[in-house]
């Protein structure tokens, strides 16, 4: 609970976003989820491996991938088709969607922008 609280103070308030109720609770409850999906992958990587070193490097390569197909990093459209697929997996992508969701439901736009 540390992680998601630590980055919502951090990341919510420095953004600019409406601050109501529902948009606090809809960023930090995504950032709790994100935090328990990567805990399950953590846990299964555990379970899955007796060595310490192969757990946390297949840990890695699904984070990195992850983050990777996320379209975080980079736009997921120009991926080729086998990866491409793999970004409708990527708790990430939508974490990212939520939070992006979440911050921009009661923003209002200047006109002349």
């Amino acid at each position: 609970m540390i992680s998601p609280v630590l980055m919502f103070c951090l990341v919510f308030f420095a953004l600019g976003s409406v601050i109501t109720l529902s948009t606090i609770f809809h960023f930090l409850f995504s950032a709790i989820q994100l935090s328990l999906v990567g805990c399950a992958i953590g846990y299964l990587s555990g379970v899955m491996f007796d060595d310490d070193n192969i757990a946390r490097g297949f840990v890695m390569m699904f984070a990195l991938i992850f983050m990777l197909t996320s379209g975080g990093l980079n736009n997921a459209a120009n991926y080729p088709p086998v990866v491409n697929q793999l970004q409708y997996i990527s708790p990430n992508r939508f974490a990212l969607e939520n939070f992006f969701r979440s911050i921009t439901t009661d923003m209002k736009y200047d006109e002349k922008l």
